[in-house]
């Protein structure tokens, strides 16, 4: 479980570190009508800011993707202002897709600890936090997404 977190969060960092759920935090959504209501608006070209929190190299610092085709074509650190290079192999994920990614995993092995919270209009996780296994240390992560924008094509 904890390798496969690391490859979904990995490449988020190196360039800087189903059932139904129930409710988000808010009573808005279920995880299920969420990632139906992502899929449903379409939306494969996007800005996001996500700050990814985890003991994990790099993680802590707001970044700016922009993703084109749900391929993440640049990373800009917010705090500096400097763009991060993009990782090849393995590639960054976009993050929707990512933060969908951990959502899912937190289902599915039953995370000792889970909570998150939906974009009301477009359905993409905009916080959660999940602790893997009680009796893990270190396998905790937490994320965060803000000023979502989608772009034209």
């Amino acid at each position: 479980m904890l390798r496969r977190v690391i490859r979904l969060v990995a490449p988020l960092l190196m360039v800087g570190c189903l059932p139904f759920v129930g409710p988000n935090d808010d009573g808005v959504f279920d995880h299920v009508s969420a990632r139906a209501l992502w899929n449903a608006n379409g939306v494969s070209n996007y800005t996001v800011d996500m700050r990814t929190v985890c003991f994990c190299v790099g993680a802590g610092y707001w970044k700016r993707f922009t993703v084109r085709a749900n391929v993440v074509t640049s990373i800009v650190r917010l705090d500096t202002g400097t763009p991060e290079p993009l990782a090849v192999d393995p590639p960054v994920g976009a993050p929707v897709d990512v933060a969908f990614d951990l959502v899912d995993d937190a289902v599915r092995v039953d995370a000792s600890q889970f909570s998150a919270a939906y974009h009301p209009r477009w359905g993409f996780p905009v916080r959660a936090s999940i602790d893997f296994s009680a009796g893990v240390a270190d396998d905790e992560i937490q994320f965060e997404l803000a000023n979502f924008s989608p772009l034209s094509r």
